[in-house]
């Protein structure tokens, strides 16, 4: 049986979801405490259930790095679709942030860039991973395509 050698790119990608995986997981504790620590029950109750979705969102991104690290199908594919909606968030964050902005006030282009800055980031950082993970040998490490 051939080794499969992790190329360290996706070492990076993946420890870089870890640290992710990590502070969610941390913010959804958090969220669960403050939640319970709460006197109005629907207060304290929203706290919880946002903590408890963050929490998830923190093992799934554990749960993805690790697919990453050894070279899981699955791991890939829902990495770039994650990716794919987040480039779609951007991009409406952009159309419809922009568009909420003209209205309030009279838009040039030094302030589109500072409204947008985050979004216009999200999307050149995210199309960069996409790029590298469609690249051959990437893709053939998680079992995609043949070297």
């Amino acid at each position: 049986m051939e080794i499969k050698r992790r190329p360290t790119g996706v070492t990076v990608i993946a420890v870089l979801i870890i640290i992710g995986g990590i502070l969610s997981l941390l913010a959804g504790i958090g969220g669960v405490a403050v939640g319970s620590l709460f006197i109005s029950q629907i207060t304290g109750l929203v706290f919880v259930i946002i903590g408890a979705i963050i929490l998830a969102v923190g093992i799934g991104y554990l749960a993805i790095s690790y697919g990453l690290l050894k070279g899981k199908t699955w791991a890939w594919t829902i990495t770039v679709v994650l990716l794919f909606i987040g480039i779609a968030i951007n991009v409406s964050s952009l159309i419809f942030g922009s568009l909420a902005i003209t209205v309030a006030i009279n838009m040039d282009i030094s302030t589109f860039l500072t409204a947008n800055s985050g979004s216009i980031v999200g999307i050149i950082i995210s199309g960069i991973i996409l790029y590298y993970l469609y690249r051959p040998d990437v893709k053939s490490y998680f079992g995609k395509i043949s070297a």
